[in-house]
This record gives structure tokens, C-alpha cells and sequence, in this order.
């Protein structure tokens, strides 16, 4: 089920999904905690807010899903009110998951660079 109530519950209360990554690969990338970053892989890229933690380990990051229901025919209007990076963006669903036939979601390679856009000024 996953993100399918997101469009049931009357609000998020958890903010929008950020990209976490650890502080020793933000310095090595020149990134800077609360900046948008553009995420990608050979399926697509998506935007995201970077948000540098300790809590994750080097060499990986993490971008919660569940957010980013945007697009013609969705009819998703309360998750909609909801903003952030939809990963799906990120997968190739002809890429499968031997055992279940789903796609593959995790251990995905993804580049990470600065998005080039400025953060609103009270998130940095």
C-alpha cells in the first residue's frame, strides 16, 4: 500500500521528504545541509531538499517516498498539498525484482549535484 492513502489522510505533518546523506559525502561534494539537490539515475532525476545527517552511512543516501503526487490524471488533491521528490521518477520499471516481479526501489545507484536554485531563505 505504501503511498496509496497519502490522498486519504488530511495532512502531513512530517514535511516534505528530504535526500539524506552523510556529512563526509556532502563536504566531498561541496553540498551544503538544506540546499536543493538534483537527484538521478538513467530513468530520470527529481529535486530535492538535502538534509546532512550522521544518522546515515557514507556512501548512501536516502529519499523517503511517498511524496511528489503530481501529474496529468492523479487526481490526488489532498497529497498533492504535499510537495516534494517523487521517486518513482527514479526507478526503470522494466528492472525487477527477481523473487516478487516488483521494481527494483533500493540499493538504485543515483548521482547527486547541486540544483542550481536557491533555497527559500528560512530553510538553510
Amino acid at each position: 500500500m505504501n503511498s496509496w492513502l497519502h490522498n486519504a489522510l488530511p495532512h502531513r505533518d512530517d514535511g516534505p521528504g528530504g535526500l539524506m546523506m552523510h556529512p563526509a559525502d556532502a563536504s566531498r561534494l561541496g553540498l551544503v545541509h538544506g540546499e536543493p539537490v538534483q537527484v538521478g539515475t538513467g530513468s530520470g532525476t527529481v529535486v530535492a531538499e538535502l538534509r546532512v545527517s550522521g544518522d546515515i552511512r557514507p556512501g548512501v543516501v536516502s529519499l523517503p517516498h511517498g511524496w511528489g503526487h503530481t501529474g496529468e490524471g492523479l487526481r490526488m488533491t489532498r497529497a498533492a498539498a504535499a510537495p516534494g521528490a517523487n521517486v518513482n521518477r527514479l526507478v526503470d520499471d522494466r528492472q525487477l525484482e527477481p523473487l516478487t516481479g516488483t521494481p527494483v526501489f533500493n540499493g538504485v545507484p543515483v548521482t547527486v549535484r547541486s540544483a542550481g536554485i536557491a533555497a527559500p531563505e528560512g530553510d538553510r
